[in-house]
């Protein structure tokens, strides 16, 4: 081993529901890790695809796979934890609340420094969203949010993934770090280069709150002035409920497709339905757990330059308008109205770098580095 190898941070990046190939612990904050030169093992669920990605430095220890709501759920951050404690980090990077309490016990022990990748507001997504019945939201929420304020002093470092987070959460201190979910562009993707209007695309969470519902009851309009209208919808719906309503959909209308639904689908999927469609959905319903949200189907969108068709979302609004990246269209107007729009927008005339990770890695190199 020379001293290069000798002088490698270990760092673990950890999830109970995530893949371990998801492309921001896997392809974002471990491959930026590794250009760092630092030695990234990730531990998650098991992967989509059953082949691991290929020449990667990055060791992989899926779990599972197993139900959300199970035994097996339960005991994942015991077996994260004993895993962990195994491997004996330098750093590790949680991803949700179900590893805080093993993370500072890891800590405890062997002196591992945590940073917390807060990828959800879970507080408001328990209590706005129906995830879980109504009894038990403010319970779980409560419990939920006393176990982050009762750890956090003993985070080093929190990483946020939307800005909205620095106001919505008061235990973050000084010790946090923006890092939006930003588009990994790779040499094999391919930019949208489509000028057609009737292809439309859904990606990404599959959930009433994420808005898909509202992109099926768009397309329903859009597909009576036209009928060769269609929509695409690739992603994971966590709910059967969901995912039941969703199968019914396309079973009764043949414009409408569905990629993934009930299983994980791999990224560089849903990267290539992005590049074949005409312009992507981002139509999230008012709800307080998403407001002020900058959904990563956004970034994705405008890097790789596919149209965007979206409803009235403050944050979003003056980027897409100003930039000329697509259309915000308003349910009480007419459908003829947004047929006619749609077929006037060009191709986004944007700069595609203030979109990108690549400019997220010098302040993630930054947090680790000082750890």
């Amino acid at each position: 081993m020379n001293m290069q190898e000798r002088e490698k941070k270990k760092i673990v990046i950890a999830s109970v529901l995530k893949p371990v190939d998801e492309t921001r612990m896997f392809s974002k904050l471990g491959a930026s890790l590794v250009k760092d030169t630092c030695e990234v093992s990730i531990i998650g669920f098991a992967p989509a695809e059953k082949q691991s990605p290929s020449n990667s430095p990055i060791a992989l220890y899926p779990i599972g796979p197993f139900p959300r709501l199970s035994l097996q759920r339960l005991l994942a951050p015991a077996r994260i934890f004993l895993q962990c404690l195994r491997l004996k980090p330098a750093v590790l990077i949680i991803t949700s609340h179900e590893l805080l309490v093993g993370a500072i016990l890891l800590r405890a022990l062997v002196g591992t420094k945590i940073v917390y990748d807060v990828r959800e507001n879970y507080y408001l997504n328990l209590l706005h969203t129906n995830a879980f019945p109504v009894l038990v939201r403010w319970p779980l929420a409560l419990y939920v949010r006393s176990i982050e304020y009762l750890t956090s002093p003993f985070i080093h470092h929190f990483l946020l993934a939307e800005q909205v987070y620095a106001r919505q959460l008061n235990f973050l201190g000084t010790r946090f770090t923006i890092l939006e979910n930003k588009h990994l562009l790779e040499k094999d993707q391919d930019v949208n280069t489509q000028t057609g209007f009737h292809r439309l695309l859904f990606t990404g969470t599959l959930a009433e709150t994420t808005g898909v519902f509202t992109a099926i009851h768009l397309t329903k309009r859009l597909h009576e002035l036209d009928s060769k209208i269609e929509l695409t919808i690739i992603g994971y719906a966590a709910q059967q409920e969901c995912q039941q309503r969703l199968k019914h959909e396309a079973d009764t209308h043949a414009f409408i497709n569905l990629i993934g639904v009930d299983k994980h689908v791999p990224h560089h999927q849903i990267i290539q339905e992005i590049s074949r469609a005409d312009f992507g959905f981002i139509c999230y319903p008012d709800n307080v757990s998403t407001r002020g949200r900058i959904p990563t189907k956004f970034f994705e969108y405008a890097a790789l330059g596919l149209r965007i068709l979206a409803t009235p979302n403050s944050v979003l609004d003056a980027k897409i308008k100003e930039s000329g990246m697509g259309l915000v269209i308003f349910e009480d107007v007419a459908e003829t109205s947004w047929f006619q729009q749609m077929q006037e927008v060009k191709s986004p005339k944007t700069s595609k770098s203030e979109f990108l990770w690549e400019i997220e890695t010098t302040a993630l190199s930054q947090v680790i580095k000082s750890l």
